[in-house]
C-alpha cells in the first residue's frame, strides 16, 4: 500500500472511532462491574424507577430479565421514602434499569397491602459478569397512591415484593409515613 493510502485508511478508521463513540451514550453511563470497583468500597447507589401501573400492562413491559434479590445484610430496607435493595445479574457491559411496577389497587387489609413487581430490563446486555449493584427507588409515588385513596397524609402500606417465577421467599416491607414526613420501618 502507498503511503497515501495508508494514511488515507487510517484517517478513515479514527474517523469511525469517534463517530462511534458520540452515537453510544448509555455506553458512558453505563456503570462498571462491581469487580472493577474493587477501589470504592461504598459506591452510590443507583436509581430505579417507581410507577403506578394504571394502565394494567403486564409487568413483562417493563422488563422480564432475571436478576437475584440479595438476602442477609443486603435484604431489601426501607428508609424514609426509599426502599433500597440489592440485586445481582449476568451482564456489566450497558445500563440495566430496575423498576418497581405497583398495582394500581390496594388490598383491603390492616395494614393495607400493596403488590410491587421488580421488573428488570438487561438492554440486550450479553457481556457474563455478574455483577450486584444497590439500588434506590423513591416510594412517594406510593405515598401519594395511598393519599388519593384514603385522604390521609399519614399511612401504612405492606409493600407485597413480588419478582419473576420461580421467584420464592421474597419479603413483605412496611412502608409508614405521617403528617408528610415518612416513617422508618421494614420487616
Amino acid at each position: 500500500m502507498s503511503l497515501q493510502r495508508t494514511g488515507s485508511l487510517a484517517l478513515c478508521i479514527v474517523v469511525l472511532v469517534a463517530a462511534c463513540r458520540a452515537e453510544a451514550p448509555d455506553a458512558a453511563r453505563a456503570r462498571p462491574v462491581s469487580a472493577a470497583r474493587g477501589d470504592t468500597p461504598d459506591p452510590a447507589p443507583l436509581i430505579g424507577a417507581v410507577l403506578i401501573n394504571r394502565t394494567n400492562l403486564p409487568v413483562e413491559h417493563w422488563g422480564k430479565d432475571s436478576y437475584e434479590l440479595a438476602m442477609g445484610d443486603d435484604a431489601p430496607v426501607i428508609a424514609d421514602d426509599t426502599l433500597s435493595l440489592a440485586v445481582s445479574y449476568s451482564g456489566g457491559c450497558a445500563r440495566h434499569d430496575l423498576t418497581l411496577v405497583a398495582e394500581r389497587l390496594f388490598l383491603q387489609s390492616d395494614p393495607v397491602q400493596l403488590i410491587v413487581f421488580l421488573a428488570h430490563e438487561a438492554n440486550g446486555d450479553m457481556c457474563e459478569a455478574y455483577p450486584t449493584e444497590r439500588y434506590d427507588f423513591d416510594l412517594a409515588p406510593i405515598r401519594n397512591l395511598y393519599r388519593q385513596a384514603y385522604g390521609s397524609n399519614e399511612g401504612v402500606v405492606r409493600l407485597r415484593l413480588r419478582g419473576p417465577e420461580p421467584f420464592r421467599g421474597l419479603p413483605d416491607l412496611t412502608y409508614t409515613f405521617q403528617d408528610g414526613s415518612p416513617g422508618l420501618r421494614s420487616d
